[in-house]
């Protein structure tokens, strides 16, 4: 099996400062590209596993740009401090979940070192890749999806007020009618902070997952998500400079950050090089 991986980070056409990070392993970005191609069995997935993840910040005066780095920076630390993938599944959800917890202290203690950073917080939304699959993390309304056969399923919820309302039996078009429905009741940054920590399902071949921020999913839909990606290998940077084009072009006034992990199994090697 081999994953091929590509993600960007964008200001986007309004934005003045990209308040998005994005992160592959311990490489970090605030604008541009990120790419690697690795077999499942690579020293980077077994030594500690792999983390791919997108943290949207927010609370301006460069606060937001402050929280998204922090909370990934404080995430990938805590993750290299955790026991090897090869463990229990239990010990390895209660160490993704003390990571997230960490983070969370990381940028509440820059809130309160800082009066300019005590309303800065951001989402975080991403996969470990393990040797033996992958767990999902979330807080906020970043997403996870997965793309199988052809459909695309979100592996995560936002934590927003619509959901909550949904969850408790309101419809979903009144829901999304609400002034507040966008607003977030889960983040990192929060005083009481939930990690959503699960384990994926097992991989098939021509699997992809998507992680993204709203810059991309809160201006196109599913479908044309799902429309804009393809399945060749050689062809995942494409499809992410596609993706984060055609939320811009749908008039996307936030910043916009995609990862992509296209699987691949086959013997016939990549015409994609190994890049990062």
């Amino acid at each position: 099996m081999i994953y091929h991986i590509a993600a960007r980070t964008e200001a986007g056409p309004i934005r003045e400062r990209n308040e998005d990070h994005l992160v592959i392993d311990r490489w970090i970005k605030n604008q541009g590209w990120l790419g690697l191609t690795l077999a499942a069995d690579d020293e980077l997935i077994t030594r500690r596993g792999l983390l791919l993840a997108v943290a949207d910040g927010m609370g301006g005066a460069a606060g937001g740009q402050l929280a998204s780095r922090l909370a990934l920076e404080s995430l990938t630390a805590a993750l290299a401090r955790t026991t090897p993938p090869g463990g229990s599944a239990e010990l390895l959800a209660e160490d993704v979940s003390a990571a997230l917890l960490q983070a969370n202290t990381a940028v509440r203690k820059a809130q309160s070192e800082d009066p300019r950073f005590t309303a800065m917080g951001t989402t975080l939304s991403g996969v470990l890749l393990t040797p033996s699959g992958y767990w999902v993390l979330h807080a906020g309304d970043s997403r996870v999806l997965r793309v199988r056969n052809g459909f695309l399923r979100p592996l995560t919820h936002d934590d927003n007020l619509a959901e909550r309302l949904i969850a408790q039996g309101v419809d979903a078009e009144s829901a999304a009618a609400n002034p507040e429905a966008t607003s977030l009741t889960n983040w990192i940054g929060a005083d009481a902070m939930r990690p959503f920590v699960t384990a994926g399902d097992l991989f098939e071949p021509g699997d992809q997952l998507i992680i993204s921020s709203d810059g991309l999913h809160g201006f196109i839909d599913e479908d044309a998500i799902l429309a804009a990606v393809g399945d060749r290998p050689d062809r995942v940077i494409a499809d992410v400079a596609t993706l984060v084009d055609r939320a811009i072009a749908a008039g996307s006034t936030d910043n916009v950050s995609v990862i992509i992990i296209r699987i691949q199994v086959t013997d016939e090697p990549s015409r994609e090089d190994d890049h990062a």
